[in-house]
């Protein structure tokens, strides 16, 4: 159809506007869609491919350490075993009463050194070996098991002068005894170890959960999101590998044991450890 618009001016010797509607031909349209959506698709594809790429340079590196300890880790651990054993076992057969003062002292200063070695050790052959390891689930009474495991780390608390109280009930939990073991002796070496001289430790037992307590430095609440991350450590002045509460975490994660941290910076951090219904049992 036409529509008349307008006359124009007269110097335009009668000239007019005129509009002939047609129907519109929507193939452009979709010609265009398609484009958009095909060359911002390759558009994507190329940027996630160079993205990923410069990625992979850039954690290079990290991936490159991270591999480099861990073969270091794996390497040490066969050569350890032989002499922390011999160590202990001589510690233990030496006759005390014939000693003097000073030197029960040495010997407990060889002790202790030869204790934390030891629990170093523990630590690097479970996170080298103890994924080839299969799990012998058991009734573990967790009362013995962490009075035994307070009595071995005694001699290093006492080192600090930290005393230790124990408040412990009966509870039984069906899981690993030596993976349920690395859990209590990562938290209680790690209270220990991030303590004041002379402050204290908190553990309590009660039928579906554990408590180790710390007057120690505290973390910040930052530092707790990060503290079961491998090699994570929150204070240079102290040893290790940063490797314990990392195993800690994975072996709850298998056992679906829930873990509660309350920590405040200067003043000490609790962990607690839940027991989920039908794996712990006062009675069994």
């Amino acid at each position: 159809s036409i529509h008349f618009v307008k006359y124009l001016d007269d110097y335009y010797l009668g000239a007019m506007y005129l509009f002939i509607e047609i129907p519109e031909d929507r193939e452009w349209h979709n010609i265009a869609i398609t484009k958009i959506i095909v060359f911002g698709t390759i558009g994507l594809l190329v940027l996630g491919i160079f993205a990923l790429f410069f990625v992979r340079i850039l954690l290079k590196p990290m991936k490159d350490s991270v591999n480099l300890l861990d073969n270091f880790i794996k390497d040490t651990t066969h050569e350890l075993n032989t002499p922390i054993s011999a160590i202990l076992a001589n510690v233990e057969m030496i006759d005390r009463e014939t000693m003097t003062v000073k030197n029960m002292k040495k010997i407990d200063r060889i002790n202790i050194a030869a204790k934390t070695v030891s629990h170093l050790y523990q630590d690097l052959t479970f996170l080298s070996l103890g994924h080839n390891r299969s799990s012998n689930d058991e009734w573990v009474d967790l009362k013995v098991l962490i009075q035994d495991r307070a009595n071995y780390f005694f001699l290093l608390a006492n080192s600090k002068r930290i005393s230790c109280s124990l408040d412990l009930e009966d509870s039984k939990l069906f899981i690993d005894s030596v993976k349920i073991a690395r859990i209590v002796d990562n938290l209680i070496s790690n209270a220990i170890k991030y303590n004041r001289r002379s402050g204290e430790i908190n553990i309590v037992l009660r039928e579906d959960y554990f408590i180790v307590k710390d007057t120690g430095i505290g973390m910040k609440s930052d530092q707790t999101k990060a503290m079961f991350e491998r090699y994570s450590r929150f204070s240079s002045s102290e040893g290790g590998f940063g490797i314990g509460l990392n195993i800690v975490k994975a072996i709850a994660d298998e056992y679906s044991l829930k873990i509660l941290v309350s920590s405040k910076f200067g003043e000490g951090t609790s962990i607690r450890v839940n027991f989920p219904k039908g794996k712990s049992d006062e009675n069994s």
